[in-house]
């Protein structure tokens, strides 16, 4: 009889995805179900986006590409990444990947394994702990400091490291609590992991989406870190575009090839009609972009006025993505009976904090990416089934 492997029994599914299958099978038995758990805004594709990929396809683009990913595409990103991080990049090291989330998979597994620490601030996205444990290297988390507005806690990170960490994976702005770390955190960890001499990799992937003056810092734009950081993006969540799987991964030059292997294994390319639509139209599409960041503002101002009227109910503010992490701690249930209840109960689709690793218990997420109708249906809801609650305390 086969055994399975000892690294993917210790893996978890996503709960998240969970979550989302339950919403779905309920909604087929004709449940209606407000859906505020998924990381996926609900606008259209920028049209231009949409037609030089349709016009791709015309062109024959349907065959293998680099393994890396088109030239083309990459001299777009690297001119954002100039024009907005004021990084230099060179299309060498650079990897076209499908989504941001294969870019963490080959990242994480290309350059870490058995015998290495990787430092994960919690509560973050699950494919980072996961990946660590299909690559053999040791996830370490660290609570962040829910408590202050989900800050760095320095003091956790210098316990930690030992002469066996070699990385530290970053998510800024933050999922699953919606905060940009400031310019003085970001520069405080350079200088700790130039100290620590660790290597950085930082997801990058809401880098558009945050509100009011405070620009998410990226680190690898300041001196000394360029060469110690592997630097993850994508199009999903600022272009809408979480179905077409287009994203890349910046890497140092003497770690790339290390990259490239698992990404040449596991993907070969992404798709070319893809990666030439893109390329062909994503410098057009800026106004589409501050159309979606502007709505998606409108929706947060509105879930956090909401969240202002129920008494007793405490929140991170959200400054970046789109999600609004609540603390339901007073109510004693865990996140995920919480969440459970709220979806079999009332019909509203919720993320428990607990996905997020143990540091996320106690709170839940809510997405603001969907539709304002949706977001005011989830609000109340949200509502009656709190009021619900605290009759019972």
């Amino acid at each position: 009889m086969r055994k399975s492997n000892a690294r993917t029994e210790k893996m978890k599914l996503s709960y998240i995805r969970t979550i989302m299958e339950r919403a779905r099978e309920m909604e087929y038995n004709g449940k209606k179900i407000v859906h505020l758990e998924i990381g996926e805004p609900d606008f259209d594709t920028p049209l231009p986006i949409v037609e030089a990929t349709i016009q791709a396809l015309r062109n024959g683009y349907t065959h293998y590409g680099p393994d890396e990913g088109l030239d083309e595409l990459k001299a777009v990103i690297a001119k954002k990444i100039l024009r907005t991080k004021g990084i230099e990049t060179e299309k060498k090291n650079m990897i076209i990947t499908a989504g941001a989330s294969e870019a963490i998979f080959d990242a994480i597994v290309g350059l870490t394994g058995p015998g290495q620490r990787v430092i994960i601030p919690e509560p973050s996205f699950g494919n980072y702990y996961n990946c660590c444990i299909c690559a053999g290297s040791t996830p370490v988390n660290i609570p962040l400091k829910l408590d202050r507005h989900c800050r760095m806690d320095f003091e956790k990170l210098e316990e930690v490291v030992d002469e066996n960490t070699g990385f530290i994976v970053i998510n800024n702005p933050h999922n699953p609590t919606g905060a940009v770390f400031s310019a003085d955190e970001i520069t405080k960890l350079a200088d700790f992991a130039m100290d620590r001499d660790l290597m950085v990799i930082t997801d990058e992937i809401y880098e558009d989406l945050y509100y009011g003056d405070k620009k998410p810092l990226p680190i690898a734009s300041l001196k000394g870190m360029k060469e110690r950081t592997v630097m993850i993006g994508g199009f999903s969540k600022s272009y809408a575009m979480t179905g077409w799987r287009v994203g890349y991964l910046i890497v140092p030059p003497d770690l790339v090839e290390s990259v490239q292997k698992i990404h040449q294994y596991a993907v070969t390319c992404v798709s070319t009609f893809s990666q030439v639509g893109i390329a062909g139209s994503i410098e057009s599409c800026d106004h589409d972009l501050q159309y979606f960041k502007n709505e998606l503002n409108k929706r947060r101002q509105y879930l956090v006025g909401q969240m202002e009227k129920i008494a007793n109910i405490s929140y991170i503010e959200p400054e970046g993505a789109f999600y609004l992490f609540i603390n339901i701690k007073r109510f004693g249930i865990s996140s995920i009976e919480f969440t459970e209840r709220l979806l079999e109960e009332h019909g509203l689709a919720a993320i428990p904090g607990s996905a997020f690793g143990a540091a996320g218990e106690g709170f839940i997420r809510l997405s603001y990416a969907a539709s304002l109708d949706e977001i005011r249906k989830g609000a109340d809801l949200f509502r009656t089934f709190i009021a619900g609650l605290e009759k019972r305390i």
